[in-house]
């Protein structure tokens, strides 16, 4: 869980913030972002950076991300899920 924390806290921009929930689940908190778009560029940008094998002490392990994204266009308001799954 280290080496995946390593990895997506190195594609985030200034500002953004990296917290692991419980076992295997990261949340990944994006402020000041102009659209959906950007958000879907930085789920590929997660899902590019753990595509590579981790290298264990006696094999190689896969890591593969389900991604969510939700938007708040205003603050204050309801969650929008763009009900995107990778």
């Amino acid at each position: 869980m280290v080496a995946v924390a390593e990895r997506l806290s190195g594609l985030l921009r200034p500002g953004d913030t990296l917290a692991r929930l419980s076992g295997d689940e990261f949340v990944v908190l994006c402020e000041d972002l102009d659209d959906h778009r950007q958000a879907e560029l930085i789920a590929a940008r997660i899902d590019a950076a753990l595509e590579p094998p981790f290298a264990l002490v006696d094999a190689e392990v896969r890591v593969t991300a389900s991604t969510a994204l939700d938007l708040c266009p205003e603050q204050g308001a309801p969650a929008r899920p763009l009900g995107l799954e990778a």
